[in-house]
């Protein structure tokens, strides 16, 4: 997972898989540096008159700090997924294309959320944790775009969980570990 570091802040570099986390990590990063105005679109650039020395100026200043918003966006994002935003001569030109390309809503997001869910399987070897966070993270997505049957979902994975635990617990019962078991898995699903 690459990283970028501003002091001591680290933001893991956009893919297509984490967009929704490093969209709100980015603009918190913006905000911190006074840019965010440039790159939402808050600040607009500044018309450009000749011969008035004033306008000049504003016109500078405006295209410097907008450059550097622009440089903070892009030195966020994996060499990867740079093609998306290479015709993107703005940083509010490259917020904007990002928002297209890695839509947070829509039917084809649902269905490739739904997908993740239902293929989601813990390993042998995995940690409880990783793959519970994960689970979550998914439902949680699915939940900001109002899907209704999450709680059908969750519960299936409540009781995938809960098989491979029993896994670990029956191999360890060999060493003085007992535990009781529900004798139905529709007991684990009312629970969950």
């Amino acid at each position: 997972m690459a990283m970028a570091t501003y002091g001591t802040m680290c933001i893991e570099l956009l893919t297509r898989d984490n967009y929704e986390t490093w969209k709100i990590q980015m603009r918190t990063l913006l905000v911190k540096n006074d840019l965010w105005t440039y790159v939402g679109g808050l600040k607009v650039k500044p018309e450009l008159i000749d011969g008035n020395a004033e306008s000049r100026e504003a016109w500078c200043e405006w295209t410097e700090t907008g450059e550097k918003a622009k440089a903070d966006l892009i030195l966020c994002i994996s060499p990867a997924e740079l093609k998306q935003i290479k015709n993107s001569v703005t940083s509010r030109e490259i917020w904007i294309r990002l928002e297209e390309v890695y839509p947070s809503k829509g039917s084809a997001r649902k269905a490739t959320l739904l997908k993740l869910l239902i293929q989601l399987k813990m390993s042998d070897t995995g940690d409880v944790r990783d793959h519970l966070s994960k689970f979550f993270d998914i439902v949680d997505k699915l939940s900001e775009m109002e899907i209704k049957s999450t709680k059908i979902y969750c519960r299936l994975c409540c009781f995938t969980v809960y098989q491979r635990v029993m896994r670990i617990f029956d191999a360890q019962s060999n060493q003085a570990m007992i535990f009781h078991r529900p004798r139905s898995s529709e007991k684990i699903l009312r629970h969950c």
